[in-house]
């Protein structure tokens, strides 16, 4: 993802200092799964092509990765430097027009196209269709509920006297390496596991454990295997690729925009 933020701040001055934040909300995810695309009973094998791609990319989470990357460093970017010569307002018009999901998305799905076959994508469809699936997709957006904070802190204080077996937080862990995407901690996310630092696990640990607390170990092992399967794994170094891909396409798209402007 290093590769978005140097190519994202070559278009323009004021962008250095403000997309680290893009590469480290990485592993963001926002919104119920199931909220949009087709029906959870349309049969997979319905879907047409470019259908099943935008299916798969919105079931494993990478169009939420790209909306949470944008949602947290976007305004940064908007409100940051501003290229000599150039009106605030017209600059911030240009960025927020140029990186808009909708201009986006086609880069990425094009990109996973090139790359992966329908039948991974079909089985990755289907995978995120079953109940473990959307057990987990809940889980995941329940981490980022209202209510998380003080659920957090009740969790954390659970672990005290309760502490997790090595094998889950082994479980968990593994997930944040091989998952396409992890819900970001909320804001307050480091003020309640600095309080925790007498439980058994803080920092990314007690995250992990607090997100996937609803699942068992034995479901836990399911998605980790799910996740490091050899199609799988291909899928998501695609997605990733195809962010890298996307991003620097934007940041071209930027450069001339910006150019044109000051003609």
């Amino acid at each position: 993802m290093w590769l978005i933020v140097l190519t994202l701040a070559e278009a323009s001055s004021g962008f250095t200092q403000t997309l680290a934040d893009l590469a480290r909300a990485e592993r963001a995810r926002r919104d119920v799964l199931t909220k949009s695309g087709s029906p959870p009973d349309t049969p997979a094998t319905l879907l047409g092509h470019e259908a099943l791609i935008k299916e798969a990319l919105r079931v494993s989470g990478a169009r939420r990765q790209l909306e949470r990357h944008l949602e947290t460093s976007l305004p940064l970017v908007v409100n940051g430097s501003v290229p000599d010569g150039m009106p605030a307002q017209e600059y911030r018009r240009i960025v927020n027009e140029v990186f808009r999901v909708e201009h986006l998305m086609p880069m990425m799905e094009k990109s996973v196209s090139d790359t992966i076959n329908d039948r991974i994508l079909i089985d990755i469809v289907r995978w995120y269709r079953l109940p473990l699936g959307k057990k987990i997709a809940i889980a995941e957006v329940d981490a980022n509920g209202p209510d998380a904070p003080a659920r957090l802190q009740h969790f954390a204080s659970m672990l005290q006297s309760s502490a997790p077996s090595a094998n889950r937080q082994q479980l968990v862990e593994g997930l944040s390496a091989t998952a396409l995407g992890i819900p970001r901690p909320f804001p307050d996310f480091e003020k309640i596991s600095a309080a925790a630092t007498e439980s058994p696990a803080h920092g990314n640990p007690l995250w992990l454990l607090f997100v996937y607390h609803s699942l068992s170990e034995a479901e836990l092992s399911a998605y980790l295997t799910f996740l490091k399967s050899p199609a799988v794994g291909s899928f998501n170094n695609s997605v990733w690729n195809g962010l890298d891909v996307t991003f620097g396409d934007a940041a071209q798209r930027l450069r001339r925009k910006l150019a044109e402007t000051k003609r």
